[in-house]
């Protein structure tokens, strides 16, 4: 992992409890990778049956370093790493028309786009009917109970991390 202030990775307590969470949901299914990072929560994703995933990441270094920890997990070719501002990506992978079973966004701690981009999937189509968003935030800073489409139906606390849940209202 290259040295970055703004980098603050998924631990693996939070991250054990997340798939101890989702269980076989992810299965067959295609997962987003929000604010990726190294792009463990997506890899662990694949590993445990995702057919997909798509990681978006904005920082040149943090994508070299995810795209080696894809090919030594020899995942590489069902990763798909996109690079750019995530809220600019959900409105692209939208326009092609892709959708996700599983949507995993964990923003900076200190930027706080959580509301504005839980509503932009909402009113999107890249969630699946019988998908799920989950939002890894800090537990000092109250989740939108929903947006769009979007109901938060489960907030698990680990420490100074929140992980939130939402699906699809209807």
């Amino acid at each position: 992992m290259p040295a970055a202030p703004q980098i603050r990775p998924t631990s693996d307590r939070v991250r054990e409890a997340l798939f101890s969470i989702l269980g076989d949901r992810v299965e067959g299914g295609d997962f987003l990778d929000g604010f990726a990072g190294t792009g463990a929560v997506g890899i662990e994703a694949l590993s445990r049956g995702a057919r997909r995933a798509v990681f978006l990441e904005r920082s040149g270094p943090v994508i070299d370093c995810l795209r080696m920890n894809l090919r030594q997990s020899g995942l590489e070719d069902r990763g798909e790493i996109r690079r750019g501002d995530v809220a600019g990506i959900l409105v692209q992978l939208n326009l092609e028309k892709r959708d996700f079973l599983m949507v995993f966004l964990d923003p900076p701690y200190q930027s706080h786009p959580e509301e504005s981009l839980i509503g932009r999937i909402g009113v999107s189509s890249i969630l699946e009917p019988d998908g799920w968003v989950i939002l890894e935030h800090s537990s000092r800073v109250a989740p939108p109970t929903g947006a769009g489409d979007l109901t938060c139906f489960r907030n698990t606390r680990y420490g100074d991390t929140t992980l939130s849940f939402f699906r699809p209202s209807s």
